[in-house]
């Protein structure tokens, strides 16, 4: 774009996102939180069967992570869709004058 001498430009750069878009990051954020804690719950509990001396407990220990290791992967995929969700795309708009 070629401006004249004298003549200015503005730009007034906004950063809108829709309310629906918004309401749905938040709660797949909360739902994504939840998992983590569920995971990371899992994980303890895991650990605490491995440890033990039974072969069913450390059986149990093992699925128990598994299970923490599939929700904490998926809860991790999870934040990088609500980062997608909560980015909102500049809308520009230009206004030329002369001075």
């Amino acid at each position: 774009m070629h401006l004249s001498p004298g003549e200015t430009l503005e730009v007034d750069l906004k950063f809108q996102q829709s309310p629906g878009r918004n309401v749905a990051s938040w709660s797949f954020g909360a739902l994504c939180t939840v998992g983590m804690l569920a995971g990371l719950t899992l994980s303890v509990l895991a650990i605490s069967n491995h440890r033990s001396e039974s072969e069913t407990q450390n059986q149990e220990g093992e699925d128990r992570a598994l299970k923490a290791g599939l929700l904490l992967g998926g809860d991790a995929v999870g934040l990088f869709v609500v980062r997608h969700l909560k980015h909102s795309d500049p809308t520009a708009k230009l206004e030329r004058s002369h001075e």
